[in-house]
């Protein structure tokens, strides 16, 4: 049973840090890219909102792994444009 929250944490963790990659690209321009990482944002949301109607526990890890997923990546891209 554990299993599944952590597997819905680190889905959304990931899913937040390509939805920030996925902002950028759009707005760089980089068509390919930022549509590439919108199936993976689509699907993941899939899966995730069907455990959501199964198990609404899932809501707290799915939430960690939103927060902790933004809060990393823009915390690599500062780290990142500083060292450019």
């Amino acid at each position: 049973m554990i299993e599944k929250y952590i597997v819905i944490f680190l889905m959304l963790f990931v899913t937040d840090a390509i939805w920030a990659l996925y902002i950028r690209w759009t707005a760089d321009g980089k068509a390919f890219k930022a549509a590439s990482s919108s199936v993976f944002i689509y699907a993941v949301g899939a899966i995730t909102f069907a455990e959501f109607i199964k198990d609404p526990y899932v809501l707290i890890p799915a939430g960690l792994g939103c927060f902790l997923g933004t809060l990393a990546t823009m915390k690599w891209f500062e780290i990142w444009s500083k060292n450019k």
